[in-house]
């Protein structure tokens, strides 16, 4: 007996869905956390080249932005071969159910109409568009409760008081280096001690425990020691946290964060502003919007000249901050009202967008629908290229004229040039 599905949803990463889909003719939906800018379009910055929409109206932010763009496609290319001979060598050799489905030419030219439900735009901004198959939904989380048990944690969290909280965690594989460490230890004893109804919560895993544990020991001042040994005001967590359900919590007011885009998501879903201390990747890009949108501040600020950006493409990894800089922007999110105003207002527009629960209706409504949403696309979308953009009637009423008005002119100064001679 065969199974028959009404939909398969898979993540943005699984290059193979779109064409089991296709090849069991059952309706395809695919869910990524963010959408990032088509490399092709000048006009958006590069997701890795550092830049904000601001830079983008100047002209010298645009010709470093092209330009950064083809040497990252470039060196993207070369170092894509290998896995375009692993895949290609991945493909099925012996005949089967999918044998004719797998295959090199439908992963590079099918053009499957799935429906795409994403997350957020690299920029934070909940966009509408004219695609019906691409739907933006905010923050993708599931507000059910969570039931935790009765430890010190949930107690030592629940007894503060509203917005007195510093949450710290930096992800399950981010390193932290011991010179980073103690200028966070350092920053964050300041802060404390200027702000004495403050707390934190740091979530420290793994080696991040051991480089804690280990940089404390060699802090010489009496004050930041007392600091981390008071249980009320310094709260260590070194294995697994619930970050959803501290994230939800009234206490916490600051989340302190690698910038992974799940982590973010969850603390603009919950209103906290977030202090970006970033470690690969998109991560960067994610501190530098953080801080272009006003919903927090970053410990990394870009530094590389643009020589350097282009010799080593989306390699920021070496950057410092001191002690002073955690402490005083700390000090500004803890402060300066803007911040929480801002965060306040993305929230909303996360919310607005309907997350889960308009996903699930999507989902639903797309199955009713037979997987298609071609009658929703706008008219002008299915037009030829070059009549969507007005070539045609460009060259009727443009360059056909204008090349008879110009040969015209071309006769007639042969003429009073012929008749001048004569």
């Amino acid at each position: 007996m065969k199974q028959r599905f009404d939909v398969i949803v898979i993540n943005g990463l699984l290059m193979w869905g779109p064409i089991l889909c296709d090849a069991i003719k059952t309706p395809c939906v695919i869910q990524s956390p963010v959408s990032i800018p088509n490399i092709l379009n000048l006009n958006l910055p590069n997701y890795f080249s550092l830049l904000t929409p601001t830079d983008m109206t100047k002209a010298t932010s645009r010709l470093f932005n092209a330009i950064f763009t083809f040497r990252l496609a470039f060196s993207s290319f070369f170092k894509s071969l290998p896995l375009f001979y692993k895949v290609f060598h991945a493909l099925p050799r012996v005949p089967g159910p999918f044998y004719h489905s797998f295959t090199l030419k439908n992963l590079l030219l099918l053009k499957s109409k799935n429906l795409h439900l994403i997350s957020m735009p690299s920029t934070f901004y909940v966009s509408t568009t004219e695609d019906p198959y691409t739907k933006y939904l905010g923050a993708f989380i599931d507000e059910t409760e969570v039931n935790l048990t009765d430890d010190d944690l949930t107690h030592w969290l629940q007894s503060k008081k509203m917005n007195s909280v510093i949450f710290a965690a930096f992800g399950s594989t981010s390193l932290i280096p011991h010179d980073r460490m103690l200028s966070l230890i350092i920053g964050i004893a300041t802060f404390l001690i200027e702000v004495p109804d403050s707390s934190i919560l740091l979530a420290l895993r793994n080696v991040n425990y051991d480089t804690y544990e280990s940089v404390l020991k060699t802090v010489d001042n009496d004050q930041i020691r007392y600091i981390f040994d008071s249980v009320e005001r310094v709260k260590v967590e070194r294995g697994f946290v619930p970050q959803k359900w501290i994230l939800q919590q009234h206490s916490v007011k600051i989340f302190l964060s690698h910038c992974g885009m799940g982590s973010i998501m969850e603390a603009f879903y919950y209103e906290k502003t977030v202090l970006c201390m970033p470690f690969n990747m998109d991560q960067f890009s994610n501190a530098v919007t953080v801080v272009y949108r006003g919903v927090g501040l970053s410990l990394f600020v870009p530094n590389l000249s643009p020589l350097e950006s282009l010799i080593t493409p989306y390699d920021y990894r070496h950057y410092a901050f001191t002690s002073r800089d955690v402490q005083e922007k700390l000090s500004k999110l803890w402060l300066i009202a803007i911040y929480q105003q801002a965060v306040k207002q993305l929230s909303v527009e996360m919310k607005h967008a309907g997350g889960v629960k308009k996903a699930v209706e999507l989902i639903e409504f797309f199955v009713e629908m037979n997987g298609t949403f071609d009658h929703f696309i706008p008219f002008e979308a299915t037009l030829p290229f070059y009549q969507r953009y007005l070539l045609d009637l460009f060259v009727i009423f443009v360059l056909l004229p204008g090349m008879i008005i110009l040969f015209v002119l071309v006769k007639y100064c042969q003429r009073q040039s012929k008749q001048k001679i004569e």
